[in-house]
């Protein structure tokens, strides 16, 4: 998943400070235009599972991006659950066999459902109203079987609406953040649904990069899961305002 937004903005991260990556990616919705020239560029999908065994037996971190978001998920759930639950379960299989010193799974707040209030414990109960929560906490499940079966050291993070610079507006499946900065650019109306008073718990690009960089390398990382966002609940039509005034 490393030619998405957040992908590839760790991928340059990465790269920025010395390591030798290698992406894989189906560019689904990924750019392969976004990736350095100094990363290794495989295209080419988890849901394969030799292809997987050959990449991870070279690595010693693996950070797993790959999978199909909500929209995707929704239109199309055995795809869903072939890219999000059999793609990690690739992953996790070679990493059984290579013993990297970490795999860090990228989740999703869309677990908690609609919750009551912000900010998420990491226990908060789980509502899975989507085929892509199911998918992602499948995920989570398979990751922390493995830990405790195979000892396959692993992290969980749980990302919550990331926004930011390299977020494309062309993208049909790209946050709201970019898509009523685009529609006020244009001069054209922004679309809210309902009311727009539902809140969202909206983390910076480059605030979910550097939590998924922690999850890494840090030793209390391992076996864990960790909610990443700011814990400031922001209404929609909040947004729309702050949008608004920022763009006179």
């Amino acid at each position: 998943g490393g030619a998405g937004f957040v992908g590839g903005r760790l991928v340059r991260n990465l790269v920025d400070q010395g390591a030798v990556v290698t992406v894989l990616d189906d560019l689904f919705t990924g750019l392969p235009e976004i990736i350095p020239t100094s990363a290794q560029f495989v295209r080419g999908s988890v849901t394969d599972e030799t292809l997987v065994r050959e990449l991870v037996a070279d690595a010693s971190i693996i950070f797993h991006l790959a999978a199909r978001n909500i929209i995707a998920s929704t239109k199309n759930p055995r795809d869903d659950f072939e890219t999000n639950i059999g793609g990690t379960l690739n992953v996790l299989l070679a990493a059984r066999e290579s013993r990297p010193d970490r795999v860090v799974y990228t989740g999703s707040a869309s677990v908690y459902g609609n919750p009551r209030t912000i900010p998420i414990n990491e226990d908060d109960a789980v509502t899975m109203l989507s085929p892509y929560a199911v998918s992602k906490m499948g995920g989570e499940h398979y990751c922390q079987a493995f830990y405790e079966n195979y000892g396959v050291r692993v992290a969980i993070v749980r990302y919550s609406n990331v926004y930011g610079v390299g977020q494309r507006p062309d993208n049909p499946y790209c946050g709201v953040v970019s898509k009523f900065f685009a529609s006020a650019m244009a001069g054209e109306p922004l679309q809210i649904h309902g009311d727009g008073m539902q809140t969202r718990d909206f983390t910076y690009i480059d605030d979910a990069v550097d939590a998924t960089l922690m999850a890494g390398i840090h030793p209390r990382a391992e076996g864990e899961v960790f909610n990443i966002g700011t814990g400031i609940e922001t209404s929609v039509v909040g947004l729309a305002e702050a949008i608004g005034r920022a763009l006179d």
